[in-house]
């Protein structure tokens, strides 16, 4: 990971500048889908439990609630 970039396919995720982008150009996206797929990245290659991700996306882990369709929109955006 080369000065806090993560690469993924066609994908870069900066943390310093908070962004993620597609083939260089940044991709407007919420701040909590952002974090999810900050956590996702830094934690590639292990299990991330569905606690530890409603914590981060705030997700009541009672019911199910979220805030949106956060993990959708993630999904869509990385063309998942």
């Amino acid at each position: 990971m080369a000065a806090g970039i993560i690469r993924f396919a066609d994908f870069e995720l900066e943390r310093a500048a908070y962004q993620l982008r597609h083939q260089g150009r940044t991709v407007q996206i919420e701040r909590l889908p952002l974090d999810l797929l900050f956590l996702l990245a830094e934690r590639s290659g292990q299990l991330v439990t569905r606690d530890e991700i409603y914590q981060r996306i705030g997700v009541n882990p009672k019911t199910g609630q979220s805030k949106g369709d956060r993990v959708d929109r993630v999904a869509g955006l990385i063309g998942g």
